[in-house]
């Protein structure tokens, strides 16, 4: 049987693009390696708590919705902001504020910088105006769909717009905040978010500032599982078909044209279009093959830098056993101690290698409390973690190497040893407790590090430093939707890959 295109991967891209095909006529497959749909942005089971195995919240609610009312779904959906709360011991702030307030929090911490900060801000306003809904209206983000003169949304002033661009996104975001604040504590959380150094450019940092405090961070009251659901309705009932538990071995192609696809058990199904959500080292290196491209293409897939990973652990507690009052926002990121950190590379003994890092927690019952027993909350806390330090314990099967889940218990439990320097007490509450690691990202997401915000942040890399699509692939009728469908997240994960899904619909239904 032959379709008129195959869609990899049943993540929000994946599931997006297939609808849309689907509600457009085609005849479409879309096929996944596990038994659901949505990808990470799912949930898992632990006695009776249901955690999170991706995203917590998203950016831009009313892209999403509006993309569901395209696709014919009538449901109502409700949105709850999410805040962030950042925590030190000289610092207690809702850095999800709009910017005025936010100021004039900073100001109450940091005196004598008022001025300092609301130039910074003054410039990271500037760079959103610029920016605004830029997928819309970016020759390089629009794929040829929209030619020039019949753009749906144009705008003034390109050429100043994009000079701007160019000019911050060469600066760094700490350059411009060293312009300004002379505090190093304030210049790091000014162009980072956060209390640890990070390298991105002047307007990522604008992206990101605009997602957290003007754009918003919200949850769906139906979750990402209510989410998943309604489009792969969509799909069915515009006769489109979903194959679960069906992992794909590789692309097949002939002259440099896409054929189809070959799945694990060895079936072959046919289409002159595929569209692949999966990682791009695994789409062209593995599932295509290096012979089928130049080797300069093979050179530039093996040097892009992926976000990074994490390790995460979740916790189901008992709400009587625990004072969870240091909560103003569903998120708080805190750091103990403002001293050098300790490489994960020289092990961990005890709390005080997390005291010396950033961590979240996230309240996550706070967001929906369906997805935890009566009477109970759950907590998920999060720090950043290298995949290649975790890369020891992989298995020549992608399997686990003895020493790996002692290890995961181990810094588990230092882990909330050093969240109970703000929430006393925490260890005897914990009835449920489950950890992942980088290689446990790898192997939800399929990422080739586990990465966990598309492609990296640093200024100093191709992707941090520049806003372009990677939808089209050097393979005619080849594709690439989800989160590394574009060089950076301009609307967050999840609402930028259902944006590629949109988008490589749109380009198909064009011819």
């Amino acid at each position: 049987m032959k379709y008129d295109c195959i869609i990899i991967g049943a993540g929000i891209g994946g599931l997006t693009c297939a609808a849309r095909l689907a509600k457009g006529g085609l005849k479409v497959l879309l096929v996944e390696k596990v038994n659901h749909a949505g990808g990470t942005a799912t949930v898992f089971h632990r006695s009776g708590y249901s955690f999170p195995t991706g995203p917590f919240s998203f950016s831009y609610p009313s892209y999403v919705s509006n993309t569901l009312k395209e696709l014919g779904i009538k449901e109502e959906i409700n949105f709850k902001r999410s805040h962030f709360q950042y925590k030190s011991q000289d610092i207690d702030i809702i850095l999800s504020s709009p910017f005025n307030q936010l100021t004039g929090e900073l100001k109450k911490y940091f005196p004598r910088e008022e001025n300092g900060i609301r130039s910074f801000f003054e410039v990271m306003k500037k760079l959103i105006d610029v920016q605004d809904k830029r997928w819309e209206w970016d020759p390089d983000l629009l794929e040829g769909i929209k030619k020039e003169g019949a753009i749906k949304n144009p705008v003034n002033n390109l050429d100043e717009r994009f000079a701007i661009i160019k000019k911050y996104q060469e600066i760094s975001a700490e350059n411009l905040a060293e312009e300004f604040v002379k505090d190093r504590f304030l210049r790091s959380l000014l162009a980072n978010q956060s209390f640890e150094e990070g390298a991105m450019s002047a307007l990522l940092a604008s992206q990101a500032w605009n997602i957290m405090c003007e754009a918003g961070i919200w949850y769906p009251d139906v979750g990402f599982k209510g989410l998943n659901n309604l489009i792969s309705r969509a799909i069915y009932e515009n006769n489109g078909e979903i194959r679960f538990s069906s992992p794909v071995a590789q692309i097949i192609v002939e002259n440099n044209r896409v054929k189809g696809i070959k799945l694990a058990s060895g079936e072959n199904i046919f289409s002159d279009i595929v569209v692949s959500s999966l990682d791009y080292r695994l789409t062209f290196l593995e599932m295509i093959g290096e012979s089928f491209f130049s080797p300069d293409f093979v050179k530039w897939v093996e040097s892009l830098k992926d976000s990074g990973s994490i390790f995460c652990v979740y916790l189901g507690v008992d709400s009587s056993k625990v004072d969870l009052s240091v909560f103003k926002a569903e998120h708080l990121f805190y750091r103990t101690r403002m001293r050098p950190m300790t490489s994960w590379d020289e092990g961990i003994s005890s709390k005080d290698f997390f005291m010396d890092r950033e961590y979240e927690i996230c309240h996550w019952s706070g967001k929906d409390k369906t997805l935890v027993p009566p009477g109970k909350d759950a907590l998920i806390i999060r720090v950043n973690a290298p995949y290649q330090y975790f890369k020891r314990w992989l298995d020549e099967k992608e399997g686990r190497e003895k020493g790996y889940y002692e290890y995961k218990r181990r810094a588990a439990k230092y882990l909330i040893e050093a969240v109970e320097t703000i929430i006393p007490g925490l260890s005897s509450a914990v009835e449920v407790m489950d950890a992942s690691t980088p290689l446990t990202y790898k192997t939800w997401g399929g990422g080739s590090e586990g990465a966990c915000a598309g492609w990296s942040w640093d200024k100093a890399d191709e992707m941090g430093s520049t806003m372009k699509s990677l939808v089209r692939t050097p393979i005619l009728n080849l594709y690439m939707a989800g989160y590394q469908a574009f060089s950076q997240l301009f609307m967050g994960g999840f609402a930028t890959a259902m944006h590629s899904g949109n988008l490589i619909a749109e380009v198909i239904l064009e011819g």
